[in-house]
């Protein structure tokens, strides 16, 4: 059976009234509605929750010519499922059934920023979260110091009893559930320790000043710097559009990384020109109530002040400083006479 031009999504059996929407676009459910057409090529998050105040699910995925994404809510659950949670038979029939639902379906509004929002997420970067993510979704790193503080309280829980902490509930409950692969697998790195092992005096403490060495000896080994700013993306539309946490967290995380690597941005400057364009870009997007719930203001402003002192992406800086100052962050190009450098404790 030949599929329709560009990418749909079907979605079937979605309550009336619902949330729903694809990229940053919402709108209300009606007892009619079948999908989404019309979807072009790259990658796109299509999201839903009861209203406003509810926790968001999303599903993200790579559209190209004739691509089907299938929804479809299962009400017992109150739960959406996925083609792959589905049997053969039931896809075959929503399949069979697509020129029936194409007239009920949504054309996908013309958003002209949503592929500079993506354009550094890959298949790859998206293999890092779980096929519906939701707004409780947490991190690897959130993940072990949850189940760390559990395990803790238990282990003092059996010493008072004197049973073993396998016994305990609520060890037992997390060994049954697992991770229900509901984990954020973004990279992995500790801002609050940025130095070689071994480094002592000045070069720690200029290594916790300026994490260019962290940057290109632990982190990018990992992921590669292009791969580094997919999850700057990736974090920050699951923050934007799921009020995501862990994507939240991830993304300041990174933009700490980077803009706090002075030496690299000497370096390397091409690569903090694209970042200066992202962050623009970004905050031209951010709802103005998830700046003062998500974003760390002191920190933003000294990314934007190594920026600004470097002349990082001048095509796109003084509009990100505008913008900034939007958010009440005023950069003075003045340098402080008094400045002393903050000696780190060995």
């Amino acid at each position: 059976m030949s599929l329709p031009p560009q990418t749909t999504v079907v979605c079937i059996g979605i309550p009336e009234g619902y949330l729903f929407g694809i990229d940053t676009q919402f709108f209300q459910t009606t007892p009619q509605f079948r999908g989404i057409k019309l979807i072009p090529d790259g990658v796109h998050v299509v999201h839903w929750g009861s209203d406003e105040q509810s926790v968001r699910s999303g599903h993200f995925f790579v559209a190209s010519d004739h691509g089907l994404v299938i929804l479809r809510w299962d009400p017992d659950n109150e739960q959406m499922i996925l083609a792959s949670g589905m049997s053969e038979l039931d896809v075959s029939a929503v399949k069979s059934r697509l020129g029936e639902y194409y007239s009920f379906m949504v054309s996908y509004p013309s958003l002209d920023s949503w592929q500079e929002l993506t354009n550094h997420i890959t298949q790859s970067t998206l293999s890092l979260v779980p096929q519906i993510v939701t707004s409780s979704s947490t991190s690897v790193e959130e993940n072990a110091l949850l189940k760390k503080s559990l395990y803790d309280s238990a282990r003092e829980r059996a010493q008072q009893s004197g049973t073993a902490v396998e016994e305990d509930r609520i060890i037992q409950s997390v060994v049954d559930q697992g991770d229900k692969g509901d984990i954020l697998q973004f990279t992995a790195f500790d801002l609050k320790k940025t130095w070689r092992d071994d480094a002592i005096g000045r070069e720690r403490t200029e290594q916790a000043r300026d994490k260019t060495w962290f940057l290109n000896e632990v982190v990018l080994p990992k992921c590669g710097f292009y791969n580094l700013l997919g999850e700057l993306q990736l974090g920050f539309v699951t923050m934007i559009i799921l009020a995501n946490y862990s994507g939240a967290q991830q993304w300041m995380k990174i933009v700490q990384l980077l803009g706090n690597s002075l030496k690299d941005m000497e370096l390397r400057p091409e690569r903090y020109s694209i970042l200066v364009r992202l962050l623009l870009i970004q905050l031209q997007t951010l709802p103005e109530e998830y700046f003062e719930s998500f974003v760390d203001k002191d920190q933003f402003q000294t990314v934007l002040e190594n920026l600004d002192a470097m002349a990082i992406g001048s095509e796109y800086l003084s509009k990100l400083m505008d913008k900034a100052a939007h958010y009440g962050i005023i950069i003075d190009n003045q340098e402080d006479p008094d400045f002393e450098p903050v000696v780190v404790d060995e």
